[in-house]
C-alpha cells in the first residue's frame, strides 16, 4: 500500500530543494552581474544607463524601439564620457534599470489611486 501523503510530502521537498537551489544560483549571477556593472560603469555610467532608460520610457513607442533608443543614447554618452563596458554589462544594467523604472511607476500609481468609499456617509 502507498502512503500517498510521504509521496506528496518528497515531491513538495524536492521541489522546495530545487527551487532554493535555482534562487541561490540566480541571486549568485545577479549579484556578480550588479558587481560588474559597477565596476565596468563607475556612478557615472549607471546615471547615463538610468537616465536614458527614463528618456526612452516617456517616448510614444514599442517596448523594442524604446530599448533601441535607449541603447542608441547609452552608447553614445558612454563613448563621450570615455566609459567602457562590455555589452552584456551594459545590457544587464539597462534591464535593471527598466525594472527599477516599472516598479517605481507601479508604486507611484498605486499611490495615486483614488481610494473607493466604504459605504461610510460622507
Amino acid at each position: 500500500m502507498f502512503n500517498f501523503s510521504s509521496i506528496a510530502e518528497f515531491f513538495e521537498n524536492l521541489f522546495d530543494n530545487i527551487w532554493k537551489e535555482i534562487t541561490n544560483t540566480a541571486e549568485a549571477f545577479f549579484n556578480d552581474t550588479i558587481k560588474r556593472a559597477e565596476a565596468e560603469l563607475g556612478t557615472l555610467g549607471l546615471k547615463i544607463i538610468a537616465e536614458a532608460v527614463a528618456a526612452a520610457e516617456g517616448k510614444q513607442a514599442l517596448g523594442s524601439d524604446k530599448r533601441a533608443m535607449a541603447l542608441d543614447a547609452i552608447n553614445s554618452k558612454l563613448a563621450n564620457a570615455g566609459i567602457e563596458a562590455s555589452a552584456p554589462v551594459i545590457n544587464s544594467a539597462l534591464e535593471a534599470a527598466v525594472v527599477h523604472l516599472q516598479a517605481y511607476q507601479q508604486a507611484n500609481a498605486t499611490k495615486a489611486e483614488p481610494k473607493e468609499a466604504d459605504g461610510a456617509a460622507v
